[in-house]
Parts: structure tokens; C-alpha cells; sequence
């Protein structure tokens, strides 16, 4: 290795080397310790050593090395120059070792050099370990010239030391190296984990300030019951009950029905206890009232137990005031139909009872009392609608009818909106067979359903028309349209009373959101089904089936 490689090699190594002031220090002072044990054995037993002025400068000089490494103001920085004490300290004990050669000073050489190989290892403990020999044998040499003893008799004992300096050298070395990598794992590993612990709280940090900016409350609790956390909602929600409390809060308040929501027979009581709580609605307060929807989630560990327990709580309060608004409006309103209305049936039945009436006159006069008919109906169905069972008052008429029939003539009274909207209306095969039905309620469903068709449809769209005659006798008649379509959430609550999905909203078309409720009650009151699927973009498909037999009842 030329010179320049070699400076460069040290320098490197010099680069690595940071050792704590505290460790230089307490590294010296134990060397010391170690020396003075020897070196005041020799003295007890050999005065006359003290006048060797070779073991006086000797002792001298690792003085002075812990003199200097306890005044020295030592900073990691400057720590590389911690290497002149241990090179100090090998001369300062070989001369120790040429006046004393029985001592055994020459095999504390090792602790300078075992020292340089942890602290500095590589081309650095070389030097020290071959500098150090070196020294060793001059000492030997040195001593065997002022003893005036045979060379020969001193050289064992010196290869021993020299064995025991690099043996020892060699295993410090490679012991420092094993904890410097184990140490660098440790370090790798806390930074890993560092690292890990500052997204998971980062992960924290927006988790929680997602929940907190939703306006649904958010309580999480543990297996036993404990909360965990809750958001700014679930807080104001406390807030509100009164309470900073969870559970005093919430067992503090009741039901309007009397029953503490956090009882064991409350909704929270029950999740907590493994219940699955979806879409519950309580009154919560006092003077002024809240309803609470309460939705529970548990979340499992891999062996199936409930580690969380989550409770979801959204105010309903105006969504059902709303509602219990516009009921009031709507059973207002049908009052008042039913009233004239009642008074133009009775006239125009008076009007066909008269004799003598033409025939043209007769049958718009029927025609009018027929629609008369089903403005009555309707009304009474709003209030059905306003009921708490959604069913009480409605009454089928049953007798034999053709739905082939029912359907055709729902299409003629349709078709005027359609070409308005150049909507095509393409009818496919119609079995004429003879259901017993209530006429006027069929025709009711389809009306609803072919108007929807029309109004939620695309401009040049169309509606197709069919029925067929299942293997399980059933009628089951199809009205498919290229409208807009629905999403899967809107199309499963699209039956729910009063509810509009989101196109029905978004569009300038208006509507009360009772029609396909109060048609599937009609169908399910014949004993039939009414379903609907439908595709965002592509179009609503409605499925009605009637048992092609009389139902069990005549009343819904």
C-alpha cells in the first residue's frame, strides 16, 4: 500500500472514531488503577527500586497521561486525539518493565492496545498492535543489556506477551465489531420503528381529523366497555345531553319511552353487548328533544373476539320533523279533497241516474266520474300513507279483470307525456288472461310506474312493456326504460316512504316520494311482489308479479 492509501485508510478510520469524553477518561483512570497495584506491590518489595530513575519516568509518564485526560476538555470532536494516551501509556509501562522484569509489567501493554483496537479497530489497531511489539522487544532487548542477562532466557516469556497482544487485539477487534453491528442494527431498528411510530401518529392525526369534521358522532369503545374515543360530534352531542361524562351523560337521560339509552336495553347498552344495532331511532333529551339514529360496527381480532366496539349516532331531529310536517300537510290536504270530491261523485252519479241523457253527454260524464273515483282513492291513499303501518284504510275491490287490458289502457293515457318527449313505447307480448285483482289499484300501480318511466327518462328515450306467464303461476309484468337510472343505494330505499333518490332530487321534476311505496303495498296486498333494479346511466327496470289465483285476503 503506497503512502497515500495509507493516509487516506487512517483518515477513514479517524472519521468513524467518536468516543464520549466520559469514556476517555474512565478508560485512563482504570489503566491507572491497574498499573498502581503492580507498581506499589514492587516498591513494598523492593525498595531499593524506587532509586531506578528508568521506573521513576516510567511512572512519571502514565501520571502525567491521566493528568492530561482528567484536565484535557474533551468533545466527541476532537476525541481521535484520546489515541496519543494510549500511545503514551505503552512506553510509560515498558519503562516500568525494564528495571522490574519479574513484575509482570510488560503484559499491561495488552490494555492500551485492547483499548485502540475497540475504539479505533482497523489499520489503526494494526499500527498500534505492530508499534507496540516493536516497543516490547526493544524493552526486552534493553533490559537484557543493562541486567546484563542472557538474551536467550527472556525470549519466551516476551513471544508469550507479544501472542497476548495480538490474540487480544485481535478478539477485541472482532468482539467491538459483532456489538458495532449489533448496534447498528439497534439503530436501524429504532429508526424503523421511529419512523413507524411518526406515521402511525401522523395516520392518528388524520383519522382523527377526518371524524372530527363529520357531522356524525363517533364513539369507539373497548372490549369491556370502556371509551376509547369519540369526535368533536359525539362531544357536542354530550354537550347537549348536558353531561362531559359518557356514561353519565347518556344513563342521565331516557328515552321519551323511559328506557336509558345506555342500559343494558339500550341501543348502546345492547352493542356493547355484541348486539348488532342498524339504523335505531330514540328521542334523547328532555325539554327539547333530539332523535339519535344509532348504528353499531364491531371490529374483531384475528381469533374472533370484539377488540372495538364502534357506535355511530346521527341526528335525525329535522329529517323526521320534516317528515311529520309534511304528513301533517299531506292529511290536511286529503281532508280537504274528500270533500269535494266526495260531493262532484255523488252529482255526477245523480247526472247518469238522470234519463234521458245522450250518449255522448253519458260517457264523458262517466269518464269524469271514473277519474272522480281515483281522486277519492288517491286521497285515501295519501292518508294511508300518513299512517304509522302505512296500510290502514287501504281496501281492495276484488273481481276478475285482465291485466292486458289494465296495462294497454295505462299506456293510452300515458302516450300524450311520451310524445311530448318523442319517448317511444315499445309493448311487447301481454298473456290476456283473467287475474282476480282490484282493477283500480292495478291500474293505480301502473300508472305510477309508466309515469316514472316517462318523467326520468332521457329526451328520444324509450320504455319497453312486456309480461309472461311464469312456471310458478305468477303473471310477472316488465317496464324497462333508458332513463337516467339510480345508484345501489338509492335503488334499495326507492320504496322506503318519502324517500326520493338522488336524480329525483337533483331534477326539476317534483314528487312527494310515496308513489312506489304505496304500489308495492298495493301489489303485496294482491299476494304479489314489485321489485326494481336499475343501472346509473342506463335505465330503472320494474318487476311486478300477481298470483294468477285470488289471494288469501281481500283487505290490506
Amino acid at each position: 500500500m503506497i503512502p497515500g492509501q495509507l493516509r487516506a485508510r487512517v483518515d477513514r478510520d479517524f472519521r468513524r472514531v467518536v468516543i464520549s469524553p466520559r469514556a476517555i477518561v474512565h478508560w485512563q483512570f482504570l489503566f491507572v488503577l491497574t498499573v498502581a497495584l503492580p507498581f506499589f506491590a514492587t516498591i513494598a518489595v523492593r525498595p531499593d527500586f524506587t532509586e531506578s530513575t528508568t521506573l521513576l519516568v516510567g511512572a512519571l509518564i502514565i501520571i502525567g497521561a491521566t493528568t492530561v485526560a482528567g484536565l484535557f476538555p474533551w468533545r466527541q470532536s476532537n476525541s481521535r486525539w484520546a489515541l496519543l494516551l494510549a500511545i503514551v501509556d505503552v512506553p510509560g509501562v515498558l519503562l516500568l518493565y525494564i528495571p522490574t522484569p519479574g513484575a509482570g509489567f510488560s503484559m499491561l501493554v495488552v490494555l492500551p492496545v485492547v483499548w485502540v483496537a475497540i475504539a479505533f479497530g482497523g489499520l489503526v489497531a494494526t499500527l498500534m498492535v505492530a508499534a507496540s511489539i516493536i516497543a516490547l522487544w526493544t524493552a526486552w532487548w534493553t533490559q537484557a543489556q543493562v541486567a546484563e542477562v542472557q538474551l536467550i532466557g527472556g525470549i519466551p516469556a516476551t513471544a508469550a506477551v507479544t501472542s497476548l497482544i495480538v490474540l487480544s487485539a485481535v478478539a477485541a477487534y472482532q468482539t467491538n465489531r459483532v456489538a458495532s453491528a449489533r448496534r447498528g442494527l439497534l439503530h436501524r431498528q429504532s429508526d424503523a420503528f421511529s419512523r413507524a411510530l411518526e406515521r402511525a401518529s401522523l395516520q392518528e392525526r388524520f383519522t382523527s381529523s377526518v371524524l372530527d369534521s363529520l357531522d356524525l358522532a363517533v364513539f369507539s369503545f373497548d372490549a369491556d366497555g370502556g371509551l376509547r374515543t369519540a369526535n368533536r360530534s359525539a362531544w357536542l352531542l354530550l354537550r347537549h345531553l348536558g353531561g362531559t361524562r359518557f356514561e353519565a351523560a347518556l344513563s342521565d337521560y331516557e328515552i321519551d319511552y323511559g328506557s336509558p339509552i345506555f342500559a343494558p336495553d339500550g341501543p348502546i347498552g345492547r352493542a356493547l353487548q355484541g348486539e348488532q344495532v342498524d339504523g335505531e331511532t330514540t328521542w334523547v333529551g328532555g325539554a327539547q328533544p333530539i332523535a339519535i339514529e344509532w348504528t353499531s360496527q364491531f371490529l374483531r381480532g384475528d381469533d374472533g373476539s370484539t377488540e372495538n366496539v364502534i357506535v355511530l349516532a346521527r341526528d335525525v331531529t329535522s329529517q323526521l320533523r320534516a317528515q311529520a310536517d309534511r304528513d301533517e300537510l299531506v292529511t290536511s290536504v286529503s281532508h280537504e279533497f274528500r270533500t269535494p270530491l266526495t260531493s262532484i261523485l255523488g252529482y255526477l252519479e245523480l247526472a247518469l241516474d238522470e234519463p234521458g241523457v245522450p250518449a255522448v253527454p253519458r260517457e264523458m260524464v262517466e269518464v269524469a266520474l271514473k277519474n272522480t273515483e281515483r281522486l277519492l282513492t288517491l286521497s285515501n291513499d295519501f292518508l294511508a300513507a300518513r299512517s304509522p303501518s302505512g296500510r290502514s284504510g287501504m281496501v281492495l275491490t276484488m273481481e276478475p279483470c285482465r291485466p292486458s287490458a289494465i296495462v294497454e289502457d295505462a299506456i293510452t293515457a300515458v302516450r300524450p307525456q311520451a310524445i311530448a318527449r318523442s319517448i317511444a313505447i315499445v309493448v311487447g307480448p301481454l298473456p290476456d288472461i283473467v287475474l282476480d285483482a282490484d282493477p283500480l289499484r292495478i291500474r293505480q300501480v301502473i300508472d305510477n310506474v309508466l309515469t316514472n318511466a316517462v318523467k326520468y327518462n332521457v329526451e328520444s328515450g324509450r320504455i319497453f312493456v312486456d309480461a309472461v306467464l311464469t312456471d310458478t303461476g305468477h303473471y310477472a309484468l316488465s317496464i324497462r326504460d333508458t332513463g337516467r337510472g339510480m345508484s345501489a343505494h338509492d335503488a334499495e330505499r326507492v320504496f322506503d316512504r318519502g324517500y326520493r333518490s338522488a336524480a329525483a332530487r337533483d331534477s326539476a321534476v317534483g314528487g312527494s316520494g310515496l308513489g312506489l311505496d304505496i304500489s308495492r303495498q298495493i301489489i303485496e296486498s294482491h299476494a304479489g311482489t314489485m321489485a326494481l333494479s336499475s343501472v346509473p346511466g342506463e335505465g330503472t327496470t320494474v318487476s311486478i308479479t300477481l298470483p294468477t289465483g285470488a289471494p288469501d285476503g281481500r283487505h290490506a
